[in-house]
């Protein structure tokens, strides 16, 4: 689901949200 590997969006996901900015 890490549509964003090399983004800010990344960081998001690691903490566990499911919120693409």
């Amino acid at each position: 689901m890490e549509k964003y590997p090399n983004g800010p969006k990344s960081i998001s996901n690691t903490l566990g949200s499911t919120k693409q900015f």
